[in-house]
């Protein structure tokens, strides 16, 4: 998934999929990091899904940069489980991280619209939502940072203000 405005080939992408509850970490060149995901003939399995995305274009990204699952726990308001952005801080050079998440939208609490969610970072004080983008079709939710993520703990959360929403992905 490129982040627009930005060339392809200048993008680094890691991906968190998970297949039977087992999760898989992809590079950008779609090495394994932890496990296949994959059938011996190279294609996704149909039931491996992506968990989490992260695109990130920069000068240098370190090998040890990776995406895992968190053992931190889930915060009340999250609808998904939480993920840790590993090594980010080697990162040089930053122009730009895309984060996606798949969520359960049955998790969303009653009335809530289904585009009230956004990517949230897990601070000392609770997730901390950044203007973010919601995918109906795909239950995915994405925001692209100019910035160092302000934590390591990322998850979806049940947006609590609109102002920081993006809008929906068509």
């Amino acid at each position: 998934m490129a982040i627009p405005g930005y060339d392809p080939t200048d993008v680094h992408e890691i991906t968190l999929e998970y297949q039977d509850d087992s999760p898989t970490v992809l590079d950008s060149s779609g090495h394994e990091q932890n496990g296949d995901g994959r059938s011996e003939s190279g294609e996704r399995d149909d039931a491996a899904r992506n968990r989490a995305h992260v695109a990130v274009v920069a000068d240098r990204v370190p090998d040890s940069v990776s995406v895992r699952e968190s053992d931190r726990p889930v915060p009340a308001d999250a609808l998904t489980e939480p993920v840790e952005l590993v090594g980010f801080e080697g990162v040089e050079g930053l122009e730009a991280i895309q984060l996606t998440l798949a969520y359960d939208p049955a998790a969303l609490p009653p009335g809530a619209s289904p585009t009230d969610v956004a990517v949230g970072f897990q601070t000392r004080t609770g997730p901390e939502q950044v203007p973010s983008a919601v995918d109906l079709e795909r239950t995915t939710v994405t925001a692209i940072l100019t910035e160092p993520p302000a934590g390591e703990t990322i998850v979806a959360i049940h947006a609590v203000d609109d102002e920081e929403l993006v809008g929906r992905i068509e």
